[in-house]
């Protein structure tokens, strides 16, 4: 027989699950017609018998207290699939739709009827002068606007109530525009230093190579054919000061810091 959803009505009868009209979703039947007398798995058991499911996936009743693992705006969450034919029956948001909250309502944390992710949430508990990066050019990513609200200002040096947060505890931002972050050697943070580049100012010394004997008669220039020989020789020296502007950047990937303000 059939399994289905049911509600509590205010009448003290049991009816198939409806939204709108019956929304007190109480359990799941184990079977029953309209006018009989039925029995159902409540809250926290396991309602066996159901064929096709998805192990590890929400279930959810309709209107017409069908049970199903496709969401509509109809549904309602009634519990988990634990394997293709049970279900464990679990307490449902009140009076909802398994609806994921937006995230200006996942930040405000007022709409308690919607799932929130527990990243925009834990965004909202950040601790204060906390850093955390962020890459916001990325389709879908959370926006600057978003992180605002949660308490989050970018770290470009200037007050977080110039980016539009009220009320916030840190009232300065450190700069990290084109920065590197490094550990620091105790608990004390901000230390500064470095370079893009680096300016080397440099010398060369040189010696060059000795050159060849040339006896009596070997040239034709006159003073060889007057006797005279060319002995070996060097020269040595160093050269004008050299200066090399070094670029100290490795490859790199630009990301936005921002910091919990309030």
């Amino acid at each position: 027989m059939a399994k289905f959803s049911i509600s509590l009505h205010t009448d003290g009868q049991l009816y198939k699950y409806h939204k709108t009209n019956y929304p007190n979703f109480i359990g799941i039947s184990d079977g029953g017609t309209s006018g009989s007398t039925i029995s159902y798995t409540a809250f926290g058991g396991i309602s066996t018998g159901h064929t096709g499911l998805t192990p590890g996936e929400y279930v959810y009743c309709e209107n017409t207290g069908v049970i199903t693992q496709t969401q509509s705006s109809t549904t309602k969450i009634i519990g988990t699939a634990l394997t293709a034919n049970s279900i464990i029956v679990n307490m449902p948001p009140p009076d909802t739709t398994l609806e994921f909250a937006s995230d200006a309502e996942a930040i405000a944390g007022t709409n308690t009827t919607k799932m929130i992710s527990p990243y925009l949430n834990n965004l909202a508990q950040g601790f204060l002068g906390e850093v955390r990066q962020f890459c916001l050019s990325i389709t879908g990513a959370i926006t600057s606007a978003n992180l605002n609200s949660a308490g989050w200002a970018i770290c470009n040096g200037t007050t977080p109530t110039s980016q539009g947060i009220t009320g916030a505890t840190i009232t300065t931002t450190p700069n990290l525009q084109q920065k590197f972050l490094r550990g620091a050697s105790s608990t004390t943070t901000g230390g500064t230093g470095g370079a893009a580049t680096d300016v080397v100012n440099h010398t060369h010394t040189f010696t060059t190579q000795a050159s060849t004997n040339f006896t009596n008669g070997s040239l034709t220039d006159p003073y060889y054919a007057n006797g005279n020989n060319m002995t070996n020789h060097t020269h040595s020296g160093t050269t004008d000061n050299q200066v090399i502007t070094v670029d100290t950047i490795p490859p790199y990937y630009e990301v936005a810091y921002f910091i919990k303000v309030k």
